[in-house]
C-alpha cells in the first residue's frame, strides 16, 4: 500500500499493485484498474517513487522470508508456494 493525500490533506492509501495509470503535475489522478480515480496533491514522479519504494519492500520481505521464515518476525506473513499441491497428489 502506499500513502497519498487527498486535495484537502487527508491521507489515504492505495493498493500499488492495482494502479493502472497516473497523470498530471503537480497533482496526480491516480487510476485504478477497477476505473475508480482518486486525485492526490502528490505528483506523478512522486506517485512513481512510492510504488518503486513499495515493490521494493515487498521484494525484500519475500526474500528474507525465503531465506529464514523466522527472520520475518510477523507470524501473519508466510510464502505461498507458486503451484500449491493438493494435499496427496504427487508433483
Amino acid at each position: 500500500m502506499i500513502v497519498l493525500h487527498s486535495l484537502q490533506g487527508e491521507p489515504f492509501a492505495i493498493n500499488a499493485e492495482l494502479i493502472e495509470r497516473v497523470e498530471g503535475s503537480p497533482e496526480s489522478r491516480v487510476t485504478l484498474v477497477t476505473g475508480t480515480t482518486y486525485i492526490a496533491v502528490e505528483g506523478l514522479d512522486q506517485v512513481i517513487t512510492l510504488v518503486r519504494r513499495d515493490r521494493a519492500q515487498v521484494e525484500a520481505m519475500a526474500m528474507r522470508m525465503a531465506a529464514d521464515p523466522v527472520e520475518a518476525h510477523d507470524p501473519e506473513l508466510h510464502l505461498v508456494p507458486a503451484h500449491p499441491t493438493t494435499e496427496g497428489e504427487d508433483r
